[in-house]
């Protein structure tokens, strides 16, 4: 007698969880930063635990934010998503009030918290895509329109870049404009209307450039690294010797020497040649490919 036999149980499959890739990802980059933070300062004036405890402080904020916002409806804060925008804009037009923001050679990007400074222009950039993104959504059908297909965005983004570029933070409001304008070819803007932007855009920037004697000095130098290597390309020079002096394998964590004496703001904007001096050019670009796929 043929009996009938019951099927395989199926194979239990691991399913790899996004978000938890995404905290894998985040507290593997903040462990590596205050690791690499740490080494950068350690011979600073204040002390090597400064800038590390300043950090472990903005760190343990983070993580309460975090925790806060992961547990936020989005839908709930896509109906205040206009209020966000205002709040955001008069922020950034209180750095610009003498008295009121704080300059640091030469740029006001910063508010005083007490102790602490706020750069708004880093949370008016997630503010932007928000406010893009959620006015995107719901005019999908107008989108092929001139005026709330391209003008109206391009306004609302334009809002955002008009602050920061004048601090000055040119870096910032080129990655305001050009995040704004990939949204809306994401969204189905027309290239007719993106194309003449993207073309206005590197006029304005040339010409802003051009009218800058220090951005345009720095441009000049860096067209000839080793000729300016005591002048406008010094950081930059001493960054590209402190990868050569790391080479393919590395110093070594804390073994690292440009930072010391030559690299300035070693802790800050330089501190990824310190990645590269001590912990070699391979494990360098194997981190910045892994966190950018």
């Amino acid at each position: 007698m043929a009996y009938d036999l019951p099927p395989p149980a199926p194979r239990a499959r691991f399913v790899v969880n996004p978000v938890a890739i995404i905290v894998v990802c985040a507290i593997a980059l903040t462990i590596l930063g205050l690791t690499i933070l740490f080494s950068a300062s350690a011979s600073y004036k204040q002390g090597p635990y400064f800038y590390l405890n300043k950090q472990l402080g903005g760190v343990a904020a983070a993580a309460v934010l975090c925790l806060v916002f992961s547990r936020l409806n989005l839908d709930y804060l896509r109906k205040h998503v206009w209020w966000f925008a205002g709040i955001t804009l008069v922020l950034l037009a209180l750095v610009l009030v003498p008295h009121v923001g704080i300059a640091v050679k030469g740029s006001k990007r910063w508010l005083g918290l007490g102790a602490a400074r706020l750069q708004v222009s880093e949370f008016a950039k997630l503010t932007m895509v928000f406010c893009l993104a959620h006015y995107l959504a719901i005019n999908q059908t107008r989108l092929g329109s001139l005026k709330h297909g391209y003008l109206m965005p391009l306004g609302l983004i334009g809002s955002f870049a008009a602050f920061i570029i004048l601090e000055p933070d040119f870096g910032t409001t080129a990655l305001v404009v050009a995040v704004g304008l990939v949204l809306l070819f994401l969204a189905g803007a027309k290239w007719r209307y993106i194309l003449p932007t993207i073309g206005a855009v590197a006029v304005a920037f040339a010409v802003l450039v051009i009218h800058n004697p220090n951005r345009l000095r720095r441009l000049t130098a860096f067209m000839d690294v080793e000729g300016n290597k005591n002048a406008g390309t010094y950081q930059l020079y001493q960054s590209l010797a402190a990868f050569a002096a790391g080479g393919v394998d590395g110093a070594g964590l804390g073994q690292g020497r440009q930072q010391l004496n030559f690299l300035p703001e070693a802790h800050t904007d330089m501190i990824f040649a310190v990645v590269g001096e001590e912990l070699g050019l391979w494990f360098t670009l194997g981190v910045v490919v892994l966190f950018t796929i």
